[in-house]
């Protein structure tokens, strides 16, 4: 009795002594600011690119040829389709969307949250789900809210290939073809049931992969899904397993790559300069657009992505007399852990970019390669 008795008392000891570790480095990451950020960029070349055009000239370039993983950034590319698809007739805009075509594509558990906070706002406008949401509303729920499954969705329903042949005809020499993302998420679980392997050598062979090997798979794996109405691969396949840290990594890597430096130029071609015509670019800025408090901005427009070990951005911004600065930031820690303090302070970084001019100042210069912070 003695022995359990020390063994209970050790245990709850080493609980104590982590949730008092845990406890110090939330405070620490809460008193974090933008100068933390900036030095973690300037300080980590391998793992940050940044890259800001202010009216046409090159302010920050740094590692901007890196090709790193985009997470949802990525989906500019098919609301760029989207749009030009829309402004062509090619889609309807009011064509309505059943709920269940899209749940097709919703793995739950998947996505923090992001496909159920859309369709909550839906139904905070009044909107009833099984009658009322449009291709509009999915598009808006892709880059507002950053649904995976709605993603899934308008991949089926523009064409993956057609998305893809925008980025060739675009020169995006840099960018990888897309794959479904949603189905991706699957892939551990997948290739276990249909192999008859351990995790272990799931996790090893996902590793193998070449990129094509795995959107392929990712392909295989989506047309399994959008021929499932009742969701059956689903059901089969969304298992703990999947999750597993080893797992998020591995999904992180092999995800669709390109440059900071090919994302602020493409957001620059579009809203200066002819990539969308008029009416697909009224339709891309009017679903990507910010609505933000400083009424200094006359436009702002932002796509962000995240995962365990990616934070990716990519701006536009345009002020009262007509500056106008495009910048992308991406990161990417594949040993993890500096994603969520990251995240937590970019918002921080971004607004004393464009309210600071001092602190403006020292971002030019701590990331120019010359110099070091």
């Amino acid at each position: 009795m003695d022995i359990i008795i020390y063994i209970g008392c050790g245990i709850i000891v080493l609980l104590g002594l982590f949730a008092l570790l845990v406890f110090f480095e939330v405070k620490r990451q809460n008193r974090r600011t933008e100068q933390h950020i900036l030095k973690f960029i300037a300080r980590n070349p391998s793992r940050a690119s940044l890259y800001i055009i202010e009216n046409g000239e090159i302010v920050v370039d740094l590692q901007s040829a890196v090709r790193r993983p985009l997470a949802s950034v990525a989906k500019i590319i098919v609301l760029a389709e989207f749009a030009e698809q829309a402004a062509s007739q090619q889609i309807d805009l009011d064509k309505k969307v059943p709920l269940a075509s899209l749940n097709r594509f919703y793995i739950p558990d998947s996505d923090g949250s992001a496909h159920s906070e859309w369709l909550f706002d839906l139904e905070e406008k009044g909107l009833d789900l099984e009658k009322d949401i449009t291709m509009l509303e999915v598009a808006r729920g892709m880059i507002r809210y950053s649904s995976n499954a709605n993603t899934d969705f308008l991949m089926e329903t523009l064409g993956l290939d057609r998305i893809n042949q925008k980025i060739t005809d675009w020169g995006l020499k840099d960018h990888d073809a897309l794959y479904p993302f949603s189905s991706a998420i699957l892939m551990p679980t997948y290739l276990k049931d249909t192999l008859g392997v351990s995790m272990n050598k799931v996790a090893s062979i996902m590793k193998g992969f070449t990129y094509a090997e795995y959107a392929a798979k990712s392909i295989e794996i989506f047309n399994l899904l959008r021929n499932d109405p009742e969701g059956k691969w689903i059901q089969q396949l969304n298992r703990r397993a999947r999750a597993r840290i080893k797992f998020q990594k591995i999904w992180s890597d092999k995800f669709p790559r390109s440059t900071v430096k090919e994302y602020a130029q493409l957001l620059k071609d579009i809203y200066e300069g002819d990539r969308l015509k008029e009416e697909a670019r009224t339709l891309f800025q009017n679903l990507i657009k910010l609505e933000v408090p400083n009424p200094q901005f006359t436009m702002a427009a932002q796509k962000g992505g995240s995962s365990y070990t990616i934070l990716t951005l990519a701006m536009y911004y345009e002020d009262l007399t007509g500056n106008k600065t495009e910048m992308a930031l991406f990161i990417y820690d594949p040993a993890g852990g500096e994603q969520m303090w990251l995240e937590k302070k970019l918002v921080l970084f971004i607004n004393q970019y464009f309210t600071n001019e001092q602190f403006k100042r020292q971002v030019i210069q701590a990331c120019h390669p010359a110099n070091g912070i």
